[in-house]
This record gives C-alpha cells, sequence and structure tokens, in this order.
C-alpha cells in the first residue's frame, strides 16, 4: 500500500505486490497448486500507521509528513478496492481483507472493503504514538530498571535498558525515563545494552531503587521480558506471556 510522488517512494519495502494485476498474477499461480487456497489479503498502509508526522523540533518534516499523508489516503482506498473487485471477478471469495495499524484506524475503518484491522503496539501508547497529530491514547506500557551504579552526583546507572525500536533511529525510537519525573537520558550515552545512566537535578536515588521508563514501542519490549503485569488501581489484576515468556523465538 506504499504511494509514490514522482521518484519519492513513500511507506516501506515489504511486498512486489503493488497493483491489482500483480496480485492476479500471484493468484493464478497459487490456483495451479491443489494444496494451497486463497482466503484472504493483508494491505498494510504503513506510511500512515506508523510515520509520526508530530515530532518536537521537527516542523518542515511534520508539514511534509502530513501533505504526504492526506494525499496518500485516496490511492490507498481506489488501489485496495480495485484490488479486491479484481479477485472478486477471478471467483475468489475472501474470507478476510486485513489493512491499517494502529495509526490509521480511523481511516481504514471507512473503507467498505475492509474487513478486519490490525492494531500493534499501539494500543499499550508507547512513546512513538505520543508524536502523532490525529490521535492520542493513555500510556499503558511502562518497564523498569534497578539502579545499580552511581558513577557522580545527579547520575544513576541502570541495568540494561537499550530497547531501541525499529525505524530510523532518533530521540523518538529510544526510552524515556519516566518515574521519578525529571530524568534525562545523557546525549552521548543514551540507553545501552548494559547500561543506562539517568540525569537528575533534583531527585535523590540509592543503589537498588528502579526508574519507570517508557518504551518507544512495544514489540522489542514484549521481546526482552517474559510477562506483562496488569495494574488497576495498584493491584496486580492479571498477568500475560509474551512470546519470549512462551518460549517462542520467531525473529
Amino acid at each position: 500500500m506504499s504511494t509514490t510522488f514522482g521518484s519519492l517512494h513513500f511507506g516501506v519495502r515489504r511486498s512486489p505486490l503493488r497493483i491489482s494485476d500483480d496480485v492476479i498474477q500471484l493468484v493464478r499461480y497459487i490456483k495451479e497448486y491443489p494444496t494451497l487456497k486463497l482466503i484472504g489479503i493483508m494491505g498494510y498502509e504503513a506510511q500512515i500507521a506508523g510515520v509520526s508526522d508530530k515530532l518536537p523540533s521537527q516542523k518542515l518534516k511534520n508539514i511534509a509528513v502530513s501533505f504526504m499523508k492526506k494525499k496518500s489516503l485516496n490511492k490507498i482506498k481506489l488501489r485496495r478496492e480495485k484490488i479486491v473487485q479484481s479477485l472478486q471477478s477471478e471467483d475468489l471469495q475472501l474470507v478476510f481483507v486485513n489493512g491499517g495499524g494502529t495509526g490509521s484506524l480511523d481511516t481504514t475503518s471507512k473503507e467498505e472493503g475492509v474487513t478486519e484491522l490490525t492494531a500493534g503496539s499501539g494500543f499499550y501508547a508507547p512513546l512513538l504514538f505520543d508524536y502523532y497529530r490525529d490521535f492520542r491514547y493513555t500510556p499503558a506500557l511502562f518497564f523498569s530498571l534497578p539502579v545499580v551504579r552511581k558513577p557522580s552526583p545527579n547520575i544513576y546507572t541502570c541495568l540494561g535498558g537499550g530497547y531501541v525500536s525499529s525505524g530510523v533511529h532518533g530521540r523518538d525510537k529510544v526510552p524515556m525515563p519516566v518515574y521519578p519525573p525529571g530524568g534525562k537520558l545523557l546525549p552521548f550515552e543514551g540507553a545501552g545494552e548494559v547500561q543506562t545512566p539517568v540525569y537528575y537535578e533534583k531527585e535523590t536515588l540509592e543503589i537498588g531503587d528502579v526508574i519507570i521508563f517508557r518504551a518507544a514501542k512495544a514489540g522489542e519490549i514484549c521481546e526482552r521480558f517474559n510477562e506483562i503485569i496488569c495494574l488497576s488501581n495498584q493491584q496486580v489484576v492479571n498477568q500475560f506471556l509474551t512470546y519470549r515468556g512462551e518460549g517462542k523465538c520467531f525473529l
């Protein structure tokens, strides 16, 4: 579902199938094999669902991304409709047509041909989704790191923490200390695999205290931790195993 504007590619590079003719060619190939059956398709408009357009101190980029998002919407809608119609003309009864992501739920849901929406880490409202113009959820996913060293006054070094999120690396892809409030990562160290130093101007912490962080995305956190603990009114109300907790390793 990526779109192009002249020589500019706007979206991700995940599939060579871009138009209905490409899809039909694959469908006819599948039909040659009695053991294969096509029951559904997925079209992910990453340039709408997964690209921030409210990044701090990047006004020109935000304006450009917002403009291209608006220009892409109708193209995506028409292309997906044409692909579905082409498949129907091949006597294919699709069980599902999957589309969208967290950042495009409001637009993808308006397409009549889409039967299901995909929302990934956004419902946890990790840090990356603070930088979207059109929606805002309540932050719901946090992780804690213990303070293991105090190399100098006002700097507290935590164990681990280098859970950098996928995509073009920048400040919006690294964890942020949120509690105690006022913590800042060091500009020349950031969050590291072995250690993450955090600067506090006024807070006093001791060895063994914990610092609470928000991650930029949720997937990397679920790869690092065995379970997600659900809290309500300061009480543990449920626990869910991640893929790691279930002993799975997919990537």
